[in-house]
């Protein structure tokens, strides 16, 4: 072979692995938190994101959540910051998507914490034990439930957002293309399809995209709720949401941030369910406090007295049936 075809041959080579050395750098490249294609924010939804995020993740939620998740991009939950902040929502809503209908099934300690306006020692136990009779009673003649029907039940809680009140079902409906359907068949919304159908629907009702795009949980939660109920629970979720739909994996200092994320709105809940430290540890660091507050927890509910926040734990911790109303 000639030296000139050989230099040739050289150049060629050269030239395709600088290529490729590109290539690698640039799929390595941090991704900043602008709209992403279609095919990414698919690549970051995934099952196998989703158990990260929550590992008693419903399986039928979870497919239903990856199946459909080209419509919650259409509707613009097509950035990382978008897309975890979605996650938190639906998680506070739904126990870490695990239920998709509201247990209104409290006892009478919990109807006094959860509903500190509505029931005490007096009047909690004619409620205990009767989702029915609950739900029309906190529910009924409000927000488009009619008054003496049985639209505070027949309208609860439902979704991966928990779709709540009738007149929620019917503007659902109607931004869907479904007309009264869902007003018409509210058992609709419970099932895993419809659940995240109206979820992303909901959100882009109330513009939360641009609350996300500013990293406001609070006003997140304001415009999901209605209220700062549940904001620790939003908190812990969006922490763990921050390391399960990245663009890009996490280093080193991220990650010790999303865990001081996750400390600090875990000692949040707990206090807000009644759960003081000690006196000697009291003013220490997140860290150090929330062990000694979760063995206390634990205790109290009959878990592996471990300190640490298992899923067992998390799951009863962070449960919607923890969370103050109004």
């Amino acid at each position: 072979m000639r030296v000139s075809a050989l230099f040739a041959m050289f150049a060629s080579i050269s030239t395709i692995v600088c290529a490729a050395e590109r290539s690698v750098a640039q799929a390595n490249a941090p991704i900043p938190d602008a709209a992403l294609s279609a095919a990414m924010t698919y690549n970051i939804v995934t099952e196998q994101a989703i158990y990260q995020f929550s590992s008693y993740a419903r399986a039928d939620i979870v497919r239903e959540i990856v199946r459909h998740w080209p419509d919650a991009d259409k509707s613009g939950i097509n950035t990382a910051k978008r897309i975890q902040h979605f996650f938190a929502q639906i998680a506070v809503e739904t126990g870490g998507l695990a239920d998709l209908e509201e247990n209104l099934n409290y006892s009478v300690k919990g109807l006094i914490r959860v509903w500190p306006k509505h029931f005490n020692s007096k009047n909690a136990s004619a409620y205990a034990g009767d989702g029915y009779k609950l739900a029309n009673f906190i529910y009924g003649g409000r927000y488009g439930n009619r008054p003496k029907t049985d639209d505070g039940y027949v309208y609860r809680g439902s979704g991966s957002m928990q779709l709540t009140f009738r007149g929620n079902f019917r503007d659902r409906g109607k931004e869907l293309g479904l007309g009264t359907k869902l007003m018409d068949n509210p058992d609709l919304v419970r099932e895993p399809p419809m659940a995240f159908q109206t979820a992303w629907a909901y959100w882009a009702a109330k513009n939360a995209n641009e609350l996300a795009d500013k990293d406001d949980v609070v006003g997140i939660r304001k415009a999901v709720n209605g209220g700062l109920n549940g904001l620790p629970n939003a908190k812990y979720w969006l922490a763990k949401a921050r390391a399960a739909f990245k663009a890009t994996g996490a280093g080193v200092s991220e990650a010790e941030a999303i865990d001081a994320e996750k400390d600090a709105a875990t000692r949040a809940a707990l206090q807000s369910l009644g759960y003081k430290a000690p006196a000697g540890i009291a003013s220490g660091a997140d860290k150090d406090v929330v062990p000694s507050l979760l063995k206390q927890f634990q205790r109290d509910n009959h878990l592996p007295v471990t300190g640490g926040l298992d899923a067992r734990t998390e799951r009863l911790l962070f449960s919607p049936q923890n969370i103050p109303r109004e």
